[in-house]
């Protein structure tokens, strides 16, 4: 296992704390790194994570937050609203757009599917589905924006994902059954 600290995608895209080598105080008011560091701050980095890239102590960075939790607050606030006024963050909206490309798909595979069976008499286009003449890539993206909604709305159960490197045998104990009584050529 590694010693070096895990980072979360949001951290990796953030740009690294500006450098001012001649500056004695890093995080004097209005300087490029305390402005760093409330963004920092606002964005949920801990403290030493932040006293590391600035080169200070955590001390100073805890001092540091707490003498600028409204500036900190009042970022993290903003960037919260401003995520929460993306078209994405709507469940409304993003519903809205599964079910155009649902209806988007089934004007896709009724075209196919005409197209496929314009030869055929009625005896012949009794016996077809869409799915067995239809690209089974349409057929999936269909699928899987139907499962999304799904998902936004709840009403599919969380995912469990066993790990599989653990290595052994799964085993499984169902509660009053008794293992000789089930199978077997009893």
């Amino acid at each position: 296992m590694s010693d070096e600290p895990v980072t979360t995608q949001s951290e990796r895209l953030q740009p690294p704390p500006p450098r001012d080598i001649d500056s004695p105080h890093k995080l004097r008011p209005g300087s490029p790194q305390a402005v760093w560091a409330v963004q920092q701050l606002a964005a949920g980095w801990q403290h030493g994570r932040i006293a590391e890239a600035l080169g200070v102590s955590r001390q100073a960075v805890s001092l540091f937050a707490s003498r600028n939790r409204e500036r900190i607050e009042e970022v993290a606030k903003d960037a919260s609203a401003a995520i929460n006024e993306q078209w994405i963050a709507s469940k409304a909206a993003r519903i809205a757009d599964y079910q155009r490309q649902v209806e988007q798909c089934d004007r896709a595979i009724m075209a196919a599917f005409e197209a496929a069976t314009a030869g055929m008499d009625d005896g012949e286009r009794a016996g077809l589905s869409p799915s067995d003449v239809v690209d089974p890539k349409l057929l999936k993206a269909r699928q899987t924006a139907l499962r999304s909604v799904a998902e936004e709305l709840g009403q599919l159960p969380s995912r469990v994902i066993m790990p599989t490197d653990m290595g052994g045998a799964v085993q499984w104990k169902i509660v009053g059954v008794e293992p000789e009584t089930v199978g077997g050529d009893g």
